[in-house]
């Protein structure tokens, strides 16, 4: 899967995202696109401290819940994203909103997609010592290494359950954020694989 940044831009832009019930607690996040000038895009991932109490060590994408200041969940993922790595969202093209899903303990998280270039990201990176131990920008090509986890590797709640192995023994993104991800390959490759948004996990108020 190797998909020119200008492709991936018209498949995003197709897409009409599917909502789901808001909840009191609601989350963003962001799949941020890398653009070296020549190479295909890259993913950012980064990898959550040894020390926090939910996720420990895990890879996950920027994001977070949003706070009473907010105005939207963009705001709130537009604020973690630079909470968490410095990066400026005034560098960043915000490309789509993608369809929601709910998190383990049933509240709602809508991914956002967004692109800014290398020198832009070189320039602003820096993490937020408390939350992350450190990133990773993996080409866009990786995500095709995606697969089901029909021998139960993770402990995953929501079925289908995803995993991608990452290389070098750098572990494994899973759960809820290989699902967006996943999400996120069918747009731009036109595919439908799959999901649990979980909607089991979601309890009406």
């Amino acid at each position: 899967m190797m998909l020119p940044l200008v492709s991936i831009k018209d498949k995003l832009a197709a897409h009409r995202p599917k909502p789901l019930a808001e909840t009191t607690r609601p989350a963003a996040v962001v799949i941020t696109l890398v653009s070296p000038p020549r190479n295909e895009p890259s993913l950012l991932l980064t990898r959550r401290q040894a020390t926090m109490r939910n996720y420990a060590n895990d890879w996950c994408l920027p994001g977070g819940r949003q706070d009473a200041n907010d105005r939207s969940l963009l705001a709130c993922a537009w604020r973690e994203l630079q909470e968490e790595t410095g990066i400026d969202p005034s560098s960043c093209a915000l490309l789509a909103e993608l369809d929601d899903f709910y998190d383990g303990r049933g509240e709602l998280v809508r991914p956002f997609v967004c692109t800014l270039s290398e020198t832009s990201f070189r320039g602003s990176l820096c993490l937020q010592p408390e939350e992350s131990s450190e990133w990773m920008l993996m080409p866009l090509s990786g995500l095709s290494r995606i697969k089901l986890d029909t021998a139960g590797r993770t402990a995953a709640q929501r079925q289908p359950a995803y995993l991608l192995e990452l290389n070098h023994g750098n572990g494994l993104v899973w759960g809820l954020t290989a699902s967006i991800l996943r999400h996120f390959v069918d747009v731009i490759t036109e595919s439908a694989s799959p999901l649990c948004k979980g909607e089991r996990f979601y309890t009406k108020e």
